[in-house]
């Protein structure tokens, strides 16, 4: 049996929170998903996997049909996420254009939050319910045998007749070292990289699943509330995959890598001990890092740490229900983080809820306090199974649940929700621009990041981002905005 895996395009993706041209500074990172299902697919016995990385090989659905065409595969798998939803489906209709007989299933958020909307839609014939690592080898291995697949627990899938056999959410893997390797080898590791090191290629890795926090603008219930992690054995030793298959830096996709103190210093105990001189980067929280942790990360070979700092103003912190909100303890851990050497990016939005022009004059301010190495700042979006977006469907700002109406129909005409209260779009885009321009263009600022170039590939990815940014800084040159937005 071939099974294909496809990792969509992001051409028509929904997004509302950048400037368009902003859009472009991006860097590209693995398929990570799609890597623990081919690790599991290919244990069962006469099962052949390939992955297509259609997003980061720039595909045109003509190139992925002929890839799939190539390949032949029996079985196809797409993961999606709601707001990729058109360019999934033009990879459905590609992939059917190549393999016409093949069967093709989508996993990931969409069918994990609207399932019965999703498995509606032309050309599916089925759908993975939440994690499947062990659901997607278990339906390979009983593919034909449908007593064995009624039974298995994580599958949506379309009969013969048109009826549809839903067998409910898959259980979270608990002990994810259980798990096999995920499927490195599967991807030449050249088009990956990081926006923010020249150390590339880069490696996504995921230590750990889910978030102990509670923030309202995040889905956390697809990941779950719990904590679940990689032993640090485990995590180094698909460090040491990675780097010999030629990737020289390492993005810890954790939702939050900092959350268990001791497994940090576990984990840079164990980086330390096998010398794979690899540098790396990962998300932390003000609330879970202290000076001796940062260290331990530096002296490991952290390069970056990122926080989602979101707001300077600590009524709307409370607002989201983040888990730090005093300023003091933020600016703090940023001075701490710079003192030892580690970069840092913040990461902040604007538009949220009940937010107001002084409540961005605050985050500006602290923005301009922290200084920190990068900057990512958003316009609030009202994602799907978020609190924020209860809220609003719950007091009728959106006239109605627009995201599962548009799961129905990803070709409609639609707007990704931000908050209805908030200032028009376009002057959050002003805003966001302006504070783009006034961070990275500062003689400080510059001079700070020519000194940091390392390699060759640095000068070409910063050169790469001038068609972007300039723009940006010519456009927010020529947008009035109001004068304590300035």
């Amino acid at each position: 049996m071939r099974v294909c895996l496809i990792n969509p395009t992001e051409e028509r993706i929904l997004q509302a929170n950048l400037p368009k041209e902003i859009e472009g500074v991006r860097g590209k990172n693995q398929p990570i998903g799609l890597m623990y299902i081919a690790a599991a697919a290919r244990q069962v016995p006469g099962v052949d996997v390939r992955i297509i990385d259609a997003h980061a090989a720039d595909m045109t659905m003509p190139m992925l049909a002929k890839a799939v065409a190539d390949y032949q595969p029996d079985v196809i798998g797409l993961t999606c996420i709601t707001f990729n939803m058109p360019d999934v489906m033009d990879c459905v209709a590609a992939a059917r254009q190549g393999a016409p007989k093949a069967k093709i299933y989508l996993g990931g958020m969409q069918p994990y939050l609207y399932p019965e909307e999703t498995i509606a839609l032309s050309q599916i014939d089925g759908l993975f319910l939440g994690e499947a690592e062990y659901s997607f080898p278990a339906f390979l291995k009983d593919y034909e045998d449908w007593d064995a697949l009624l039974s298995m627990p994580g599958l949506m899938i379309k009969r013969e007749d048109g009826s549809i056999f839903n067998t409910g959410l898959a259980p979270m893997v608990q002990e994810l070292d259980v798990l096999p390797m995920p499927a490195f080898d599967l991807l030449t590791p050249e088009p990956y990289c990081s926006v923010i090191t020249d150390d590339s290629p880069t490696v996504n890795m995921l230590t750990s699943r889910g978030c102990p926090f509670q923030c309202k603008f995040c889905s956390h219930s697809i990941t779950g509330k719990g904590y679940r992690f990689h032993s640090p054995e485990r995590v180094v030793e698909e460090m040491i995959v990675a780097k010999n298959l030629g990737y020289r830096s390492v993005l810890f996709y954790d939702e939050v890598f900092t959350v268990r103190r001791q497994r940090v210093f576990d984990l840079c105990d164990q980086i330390n001990a096998a010398g794979l001189g690899m540098s790396w980067l990962a998300r932390g929280t003000i609330n879970t890092v202290d000076d001796e942790m940062m260290e331990a990360m530096k002296n490991a070979g952290c390069e970056t740490v990122t926080f989602g700092v979101e707001s300077g103003s600590e009524r709307i912190l409370k607002r989201m229900n983040r888990p730090v909100k005093d300023r003091p303890k933020i600016k703090q851990m940023f001075r701490s983080a710079q003192k030892m050497g580690l970069k840092t990016l913040a990461y902040m939005m604007v538009g949220n809820p009940d937010e107001t022009v002084e409540d961005v004059e605050e985050s500006l301010a602290l923005l301009k306090e922290l200084d920190p190495d990068h900057v990512h700042v958003s316009v609030f979006v009202a994602y799907p199974a978020t609190e924020f977006y209860e809220e609003g469907v719950k007091r009728g700002l959106y006239g109605g649940d627009i995201w599962r109406e548009y799961s129905a129909n990803p070709f409609m005409p639609f707007e990704v929700p931000t908050w209805p209260e908030a200032p028009p779009t376009d002057v959050l885009f002003g805003l966001t621009r302006k504070i783009y321009r006034r961070f990275y263009f500062r003689p400080k600022k510059i001079w700070q990041h020519l000194r940091s170039i390392t390699t060759w590939q640095g000068v070409k990815r910063r050169l790469s981002y001038l068609p972007a940014l300039l723009p940006s800084w010519i456009t927010s040159l020529r947008v009035g905005q109001p004068a304590k937005a300035s």
